[in-house]
Parts: C-alpha cells; sequence; structure tokens
C-alpha cells in the first residue's frame, strides 16, 4: 500500500496540491451527477441575484439604517463626477479619498450601462459572485473539490449574502478582493515572486475598498508564511509582505492627506475610534454580543459551525495542522474580536464571515462524510448541507416573486417635483441616495468636512428630504430657510424605528 504525506501535517506547503486533509476512500467515487446538480443550483442562485434588481432590500433581517443612507454615501464621488464631471463635491463626503476602489469602480460601470440604481447593484452582484468563485478555487485548491462546492452551494444560496449582494455597498467587493489576496498566495502559476505580488496588490486594493479587509491580513500572512519550504523562509516571505503592504497603504493615505487631509481626518475619527469600555465585563459582554448578532447571516448553518469548529479542532489533530482551517479560524476570531471592540453591529459588518464560515462547514460537512463511510450516516452530512440551502433558496424565491419598490418610487417623485420646481439640489442624510436612484445633484447635510450653514451658502438647495424629523438638521435649516412638508413616503415599511420619509420644500426667507 502507497502512503500519501500531505505537508499540512508538518507545517509546512510548498505550494503542493491539494492539503488531503482527510483523504478519499479509493473505491467510493464521488457521483458526478451530484456534482453538476450543486454546479447547476449555485449557478441558478448566483444568476438569481439579477433579478428586479431595484426592488426593497428585504428589510426584516436589518436592524440598522443604512438602507436608505450607504448606496449613496459611498457612491457619491461617482456620481457626482458621472453629473458635474469632478470627483471632488466640497466641503461634502467625499469617500473616494480614503477609499477609492469602489468610487472608481461604481464610475466605470456607468461610463459603460448609464447612471443608475441598477447599474450601481449590478457592480455589487458581480462582486458578490466573485466572492463565490474564488471562495470555491481557494478550498477546492486546499481541501479538494467536494468541498469546495459544498463552500459554493452554501454561499450561493445564502440568503443573507443574496440580500446585501444587492445593495450597493462596500463589504462584498471588499471581500471578493481580499479572498483574491489569498487566493493568489497560493498560486502555483507562475513564478512565485509574481504571485506574492499580486497578493499584496489585492490586498491593499480590499483594505481601500474597506478597511476591515485588515480582519484578514492575519489568514493571508499565515498562509504565505505556510507556502515556503521552511520556517525561517516562511517568516522572511510573510515579514516582506506585512512590510510592503504597510509601505503601500501608507504611502496611499499619505498622498491622500496631503491632497485633502480634513476628509481623511473625518474617515479616521469614523473608522478607528472603539467604542468599548475596557473592563473585564464590559470586554465580556462585548465579545458576546459580538458573536451572537452573527446569527444574522444565517440561524442553522451560522450556530452549526461555531458550535461545531471548537468540537471539530479538539477531536481532529490533522484539522488542528490544515492551512484552510487555521486560516478560517484566523478570519472569524479576528473579525469577532474587532467588532467586539467597534461596537457598532450592523449585519452587513458580519458578510466577510460568511467566506469562512461557508468553508468550514462544507469541509467538516464532507470529512464527516467520508467518516461515516460505509454506514448510511455517511448522507447525513450532505442531508444537512442540502436542508440549509433549500431553505434559503425558498427565502431567495418568496423574496423575488413578491417584490416592493418603496424606496425606487419614493425616489422617483422626489425628482419629479424638483424637475417641476425647477429646483436643481436636495439636501438631506439620504439625499446622496436619491441622486443614484434619479441622478438629481445632492448634498449631505450630516457628514462632510465644512458644516450646514456653509453647504447652505455654497450650495442653496431646493429641497430637503429627511427620514422622520432629524430635529438638529431642521433646526439647523429653519435658520435660513421656511421648511415647506410637501409629502410623506412610508419606505422599506418604515422599519428604522418606524419613522416614515419626508420631504420638505425649502422656501428661501427674505
Amino acid at each position: 500500500m502507497t502512503s500519501t504525506r500531505s505537508n499540512t501535517t508538518t507545517g509546512t506547503h510548498n505550494d503542493a496540491p491539494p492539503s488531503n486533509l482527510w483523504p478519499a476512500d479509493p473505491r467510493v467515487k464521488t457521483n458526478p451527477a451530484l456534482k453538476l446538480v450543486v454546479l447547476l443550483i449555485s449557478l441558478a442562485a448566483l444568476g438569481l441575484r439579477f433579478a428586479n434588481l431595484e426592488s426593497d432590500f428585504p428589510y426584516q433581517i436589518n436592524w440598522s439604517g443604512d438602507l436608505y443612507t450607504d448606496e449613496g454615501w459611498y457612491s457619491n464621488n461617482a456620481v457626482a463626477h458621472e453629473l458635474t464631471g469632478r470627483w471632488i463635491i466640497e466641503g461634502d463626503f467625499n469617500p473616494i479619498i480614503s477609499l477609492p476602489v469602489f468610487p472608481l469602480t461604481q464610475a466605470a460601470a456607468f461610463s459603460l450601462l448609464g447612471l443608475g440604481l441598477s447599474t450601481a447593484r449590478i457592480t455589487e452582484v458581480v462582486f458578490s459572485i466573485l466572492v463565490c468563485v474564488f471562495s470555491y478555487r481557494l478550498v477546492r485548491r486546499l481541501a479538494g473539490g467536494p468541498a469546495g462546492l459544498a463552500t459554493l452551494l452554501l454561499l450561493s444560496t445564502n440568503f443573507t449574502v443574496f440580500a446585501f449582494s444587492r445593495l450597493a455597498i462596500l463589504e462584498l467587493p471588499m471581500t471578493a478582493l481580499t479572498v483574491l489576496s489569498l487566493l493568489l498566495a497560493i498560486s502555483n502559476r507562475g513564478p512565485k515572486m509574481l504571485s506574492l505580488a499580486l497578493a499584496v496588490l489585492a490586498f491593499c486594493l480590499a483594505a481601500l475598498t474597506k478597511t476591515t479587509a485588515l480582519f484578514g491580513l492575519p489568514s493571508l500572512l499565515f498562509l504565505i508564511w505556510t507556502a515556503q519550504p521552511s520556517p525561517r523562509k516562511g517568516f522572511l516571505a510573510a515579514s516582506a509582505t506585512l512590510a510592503a503592504i504597510v509601505l503601500l497603504l501608507g504611502a496611499y493615505y499619505a498622498i491622500a492627506a496631503a491632497a485633502d487631509r480634513d476628509s481623511v481626518a473625518l474617515f479616521t475619527a469614523t473608522e478607528f475610534t472603539p467604542r468599548l469600555e475596557w473592563t473585564l465585563p464590559s470586554i465580556v459582554w462585548a465579545l458576546g454580543r459580538a458573536i451572537w448578532n452573527g446569527m444574522a447571516l444565517d440561524r442553522i448553518a451560522y450556530p452549526l459551525t461555531v458550535l461545531s469548529v471548537p468540537l471539530f479542532l479538539a477531536l481532529s489533530k490533522r484539522a488542528r495542522k490544515d492551512r484552510l482551517v487555521i486560516t478560517c479560524a484566523l478570519w472569524i476570531g479576528v473579525t469577532l474580536a474587532a467588532l467586539a471592540v467597534r461596537g457598532y453591529l450592523p449585519p452587513r459588518y458580519y458578510l466577510p464571515l460568511s467566506v469562512p464560515l461557508a468553508c468550514l462547514l462544507g469541509v467538516m460537512a464532507v470529512h464527516a462524510s467520508r467518516k461515516f463511510r460505509p454506514y448510511r450516516a455517511t448522507y447525513l452530512p450532505l442531508v444537512l448541507l442540502a436542508g440549509i440551502s433549500a431553505v434559503n433558496l425558498i427565502s431567495i424565491v418568496r423574496h423575488l416573486t413578491s417584490p416592493q419598490f418603496s424606496f425606487v418610487e419614493m425616489a422617483r417623485d422626489v425628482g419629479r417635483r424638483m424637475e417641476a420646481a425647477g429646483e436643481p439640489v436636495l439636501i438631506g442624510n439620504m439625499a446622496n441616495s436619491i441622486s443614484l436612484a434619479t441622478g438629481v445633484f445632492s448634498i449631505n447635510s450630516e457628514l462632510g468636512t465644512r458644516d450646514l450653514r456653509w453647504k447652505l451658502q455654497r450650495y442653496r438647495p431646493g429641497f430637503y428630504i429627511a427620514l422622520g424629523e432629524e430635529k438638529p438638521t431642521a433646526r439647523g435649516l429653519s435658520e435660513v430657510y421656511d421648511l415647506q412638508l410637501l409629502a410623506s413616503y412610508d419606505v422599506f415599511g418604515n422599519y428604522y424605528t418606524g419613522r416614515p420619509v419626508h420631504l420638505y420644500k425649502l422656501n428661501s426667507r427674505p
């Protein structure tokens, strides 16, 4: 009998084939028909992301107000470029300064397909598909084809990932680039130095899409370390990678700060301010809350994976030495710890965790299926995966077959009223999202490097849109304008503290 050794059990890995952590029984062949069915279901689920792109997000799974604001905020500079030819809106919120990748991508999409909500969301759909494809390739490379297919099935059918993949925000584009960097780190195609350089570039692009990509940095360094033939060479490669990332990101932000110090200062203050009291009870409570809120990803797969992984690591010595398992565990652990410190925990922050969780659950299911052979219990893990995917697919189909369009209908009504009044400028915290849907020019009433009074003098808006009363902003506006309520809209079922959206005409005082 020939024995096959895996380098993963020795702590090194020199770009060998898949880790073979749990080698398949050669007497048992994987059913080609089953592979085809899984692939077709996954492709169909990915294709459904393009259906009814302007329909409302399923707000029942969200507790943050980001549905009203974030699409417009982070597409703001791309929209401004399309409308005015200028990237920067003086004094306003300009995320392109600190996070340039997504606005530039959106601008390219607008130039090809035209400005609009559908175009912005098509870009997001493409990134979400890349997340699934790159994750499949990563798992296939490190744990074999069956585990890769299981991961693809779980990711493509996940209802929460599906829902957010149709919202033009930063998390999934960032995740796609992060997984790409991991995949490049273990590539055996072309010169090794070129692969590492591309991995560094991909990771820097991920961090310049959203800074929470940094939660995946330990996983990237671990993969690079273990890809080398010796611990010394691994340490040198990981150290060089870390230095290159720090140097590139540092150079970019130095240039950005020189160009627009106020925008970078605003970004730093909002992104890197912890909201945690450094006492033991506060830390324990915050970590528990961070773990619990991950239930938003999937109420079956998430707790099953979180509870199973410690047992899996305790019972399997090979699992404790496997590159993919350690990579995913690092990503999950660092992310949950960072979220606990951050304090603010909207569901979208958990989207990057969908990748390591799906990878681990897929690997554990395939391992358990092989472990139970030749008994009938071998099918139980596969049935469990099928059940999880079926529940999620039913939710996807139910959502798509009863679409609502409250947001886009509201936005278009605002656009018609502005056009009829001959007023070209809209102001409000959610005004940028109206711009994305209609093409009107907008100013953010709360975010930016200048205060509200300066913006009113500079841009002289004619309309104001608000989620609820927004009393501080309304008081500031009322010092200069008479606010005439024109319309109220029930958007997303008024899920966010029961507040409708109000549209005001700003009538200048003498």
